[in-house]
């Protein structure tokens, strides 16, 4: 078959980033078929419809990764972007099946199918086992797991992946769209080490999207994939775990392999604040960290507890201590207003700041503080709370952004993110 995969809009204002999705699936597809790739985001509307026009396609795929976009001054929706891609396909190749995947779609993938009504099939979840199967299957998608499908008029699931097939993890084949288009943006490279989450955060949807357990690469083929990545070019990348120190063996074994293979690339990832210590950090410096960033989203025993973090403010402390011990750059991400969040509770976070920035100084810029309110997502425990307390209704599919911000701590939380987009517009001021 001829198969086109498109990576659709991820963000109306971040750089973009390279489409590591579309690259594992090339690597899954290209044996048995022949694989063409278009990202939207560093390409025009005109070099889209001259991909179309180029070759009758049998299938044309869609990489939805963010349905929404968090920033420091707003959550935007690009619904709409990615139909009107959709909609440009089907009038240009009305004979090609379309299917959509990624992560964004698989979080609101019933709406969206309702939404995205030229699109013939969804994928659930990471898709380098389900694309291959499903295009053996196309007349019957109900025999693979995690696809959307129509019939009748209506909107079907065929059934559940297994953990195995969620996290069947590939190198990614980087030939499907010219890498040196991502070369002037910063941290657009992403390489995938693992995939999973063990963490119970009662606001994340990580858990419903990749399952439980946590799947690990071979450390001497990251090391290969990063020193291919090295050849061509790449000077920084970027870790797309959902935490990259768990399970912490496994890293510090990554860490001192790439030590050992003496690979120049610098590197920022997300860590989880727990059981670090001194020479974690001093492998994390020689190996090429750049940045740590930090997700505690609060800095209060009592909401860490609440939004089952695992951590207390004794382990976000020990993070600065390190970071300065090591002269690595942190980056840190709050969510304010969390349930059971305080007038008290705010402060403590707000303290927590001031006191890592006078600690670090320059190693943490304030600019670079995501702060916002937590955003409810399908399939969590936060979507639970608030249907009890009647913020959102229990018929809400969530795709229209809905916001925990209850008052009136609001009031207080909406002031400190005027405050955070003030000082987003500075610094961008200042880059001009």
């Amino acid at each position: 078959m001829k198969i086109l995969l498109v990576q659709s809009f991820t963000s109306p204002e971040e750089p973009p980033i390279y489409p590591l999705g579309l690259a594992c699936l090339k690597t899954v597809l290209k044996e048995n078929h022949e694989i063409y790739g278009l990202d939207i985001n560093v390409s025009t509307e005109d070099e889209y419809l001259n991909m179309l026009d180029k070759y009758k396609y049998d299938v044309i795929g869609f990489g939805i990764r963010n349905i929404k976009v968090a920033t420091i001054r707003k959550h935007a929706n690009i619904v709409d972007e990615h139909h009107n891609l959709i909609r440009i396909a089907k009038r240009v190749q009305p004979d090609s099946v379309l299917i959509a995947g990624g992560m964004g779609f698989s979080l609101f993938a019933e709406p969206l199918m309702r939404i995205y009504n030229e699109i013939d099939y969804g994928l659930f979840g990471s898709a380098e086992v389900t694309f291959p199967k499903l295009l053996q299957n196309l007349y019957k998608p109900q025999k693979v797991a995690g696809v959307y499908y129509r019939f009748n008029q209506t909107i079907k699931y065929s059934f559940n992946q297994t953990d195995d097939e969620k996290n069947k993890l590939v190198t990614p084949d980087r030939t499907i769209i010219p890498v040196e288009l991502y070369a002037r943006f910063e941290n657009a490279y992403g390489i995938q080490t693992r995939r999973g989450c063990i963490l119970n955060c009662i606001h994340c949807s990580d858990k419903h999207l990749l399952g439980s357990n946590i799947f690990t690469r071979p450390v001497e083929d990251i090391v290969n994939e990063l020193k291919d990545m090295e050849k061509i070019g790449i000077k920084n990348v970027f870790f797309a775990d959902q935490i990259f120190n768990i399970p912490y063996e496994y890293t510090k074994s990554l860490l001192k392999s790439i030590i050992e293979n003496e690979i120049g690339i610098k590197w920022t990832a997300w860590f989880y604040e727990k059981n670090l210590d001194m020479d974690f950090f001093n492998l994390m410096k020689e190996s090429g960290c750049k940045q740590a960033i930090f997700s505690p989203d609060s800095a209060d025993n009592k909401i860490l507890n609440n939004l089952r973090k695992e951590i207390t403010s004794k382990d976000l402390k020990k993070t600065y201590m390190l970071a300065k011990k090591a002269n690595l750059r942190v980056g840190y991400d709050f969510m304010l207003n969390a349930p059971g969040e305080t007038i008290f509770s705010l402060v403590k976070t707000i303290s927590f700041i001031i006191k890592a920035k006078l600690h670090l100084g320059k190693l943490l810029a304030l600019h670079g503080l995501f702060i916002v309110t937590m955003r409810i997502y399908p399939n969590t425990e936060l979507q639970k709370i608030s249907i009890e307390k009647e913020i959102i209704d229990k018929d809400d599919d969530l795709l229209e952004p809905k916001f925990y911000n209850p008052f009136p701590l609001s009031v207080f939380v909406n002031l400190i993110l005027k405050i955070m987009e003030l000082l987003w517009l500075i610094k961008k001021l200042f880059k001009k």
